[in-house]
This record gives C-alpha cells, structure tokens and sequence, in this order.
C-alpha cells in the first residue's frame, strides 16, 4: 500500500523482504553496524512492530533510498499518545530531493491517523536539526545523555528487587518515565525483551524489574537503564532515592566498567546533582524536538 508517490521515488509500509535492501542502502552511507547490518536490521523492524510501529521506504527504481522507523507510543499523562520518529536516513546521494520530507510528511498522518498529537524526535546534529525545524519541529524538554561513574560503594543499602516483570506487562500506562526516556517507553520495553531473544551481544542484564515495596518499575534496554515513578512520587524527593539506588545498581561494575548510562532531562538532574554525586561522570546535553501533527 502506497503512503505518499512523487515522480520519481514512492513511499511505502516496509515488509519483511525490503530488509536486504534497507541494509544495502545503510551500507552505501557506511552505516555497516547500524541497520546495515541484517540481523541488527530485524532485531529493530521487531521491536517498532511489537509497539504497532511503521517502517516506511522510499523507493526508486526498485531501490531503497530512504528509510523511516515510527513509534506510535501512548504512555501515562501527560504524555499520552504520540509518534516518534527513531530513524531516519535519506541515502546521501538522494539527499535535497524531497525524499525526507515525503517520509515524515508521512509519518505525522499516520501518527494522526492513530489518534496522535505530536510527533517527536531526537537530531543527531546540526544538519538534523535544520532539516526538522524546516519540517515544523520546535525545542522541547532538554535533557542530558549520562554515563554516571557509580562506585560500588555508593550503592550500599540499594533497595531489593522482586522478580522480573513479565513481557506483558504495561507500566508505562500508569507511570512516569523520569529516567532513561530518549525513546517511547513502550519500544524500549520491546527492545529489552526482543534483545534477549534474538541473543545479541548487548542483551545482558536487561530486563524489567519491580522494587520491593514499592510501585517504581526499573527497566535496563540494551543501552539505557530506566526508571519509571508513581506519578505522585517526586523524583528528587527522599522517598524515591531508594528507587535511583536500584537502577544505578543494575549496570555498576558490569559490561560499562562501573558506567551507568541514562538520560535524564537536564532540569532534574540538576535539581539531583547527580554529577556532583558522582565525579568522573559525562553529561552530554541534547533536545528533543516536537512538532504538531
């Protein structure tokens, strides 16, 4: 089914055989280890259905030459429902031609046709970010991108974890994400889980996981760890502290070399002073762009 048609390229709903040529035109952009790489290129195209994503191509005479992943996440309030973009890539001899525009033209229509009112993302870099302000996108949450220096013996007292939630499980419906929300929720909920099925190198220790006595939910994906709070539950507060220690815990010492990585917007972890907490520790600032659709 066709999405958006121009003259000399279409873009479509990618399917399962369109993998082989999405990798080629990655792989024509130097991109060997991202989406060029087919098994890594499944393991995403999984992850955006499990959360009734899209995958959308443009194609050119039979060719691939540019490529889009949509989120269609509803989270609790006040997030609600709403697309996000996690890939996009025009092949670079196809770039100033339309092409990014038709695809995110079409994503913001499916994201409203799935009762969506905003559509968000993350620019990589300068270029990124001209072009999604030339699409309508504006300044949001500035956050930061953490990789905290956690020494074990900050962890002391850490609070205890109940046993893994299941697959199926929805927290984020009924909590709020204050840790580790670079992505829709929903998605890196499905990437922790499809991870360790597809058995990738980076499937280690993730998971979900519930504290004891408590309704704060920690969720480590393949690259981020997660915390998500009772919404009337401050983050900064003394209460939720407990809550901070076990998502720290879960990565000090392992694969990072005692580096846990999350993001976190910039006001709270100001307001944490997680730097101050723990020196040695980078702090690399981004904003996410939204935009109306």
């Amino acid at each position: 089914m066709a999405v958006h048609s121009a003259t000399a390229y279409r873009v479509r709903l990618a399917g399962a055989a369109d993998i082989p040529a999405i990798t080629a035109m990655y792989r024509f952009d130097g991109f060997p280890h991202a989406q060029g790489d087919p098994e890594r290129a499944a393991f995403y195209y999984a992850c955006v259905r499990s959360v009734s994503g899209r995958v959308l191509i443009a194609v050119e005479d039979e060719v691939v030459v540019g490529h889009l992943e949509l989120l269609l996440s509803q989270e609790a309030s006040p997030l609600g429902r709403y697309g996000y973009l996690e890939a996009l890539e025009v092949r670079v001899d196809r770039r100033r031609r339309g092409v990014g525009r038709a695809l995110v033209a079409a994503a913001k229509a499916l994201t409203r046709a799935a009762g969506g009112a905003r559509l968000e993302t993350v620019p990589e870099d300068a270029a990124a970010m001209a072009f999604y302000t030339a699409m309508g996108f504006r300044p949001g949450t500035p956050s930061v991108d953490l990789d905290l220096a956690v020494p074990p013996t900050a962890l002391h007292g850490a609070a205890p974890l109940r046993r893994p939630l299941p697959p199926g499980a929805h927290p984020w419906l009924r909590l709020r994400h204050v840790a580790g929300r670079q992505y829709a929720a929903p998605y890196c909920w499905a990437r922790a889980f499809l991870a360790g099925c597809w058995g990738l190198p980076e499937a280690t220790g993730t998971g979900a996981w519930q504290l004891r006595d408590s309704d704060a939910v920690v969720l480590a994906d393949p690259w981020l760890v997660h915390l998500f709070l009772p919404p009337d539950l401050p983050p900064e507060s003394d209460e939720a502290w407990p809550a901070w220690q076990a998502m720290l815990a879960l990565r000090a010492g392992g694969t990072r070399e005692g580096y846990v990585r999350t993001v976190v917007a910039t006001s709270l972890a100001d307001r944490l002073r997680l730097l101050e907490h723990w020196p040695g520790s980078t702090a690399e600032p981004f904003t996410l762009l939204t935009c109306s659709v």
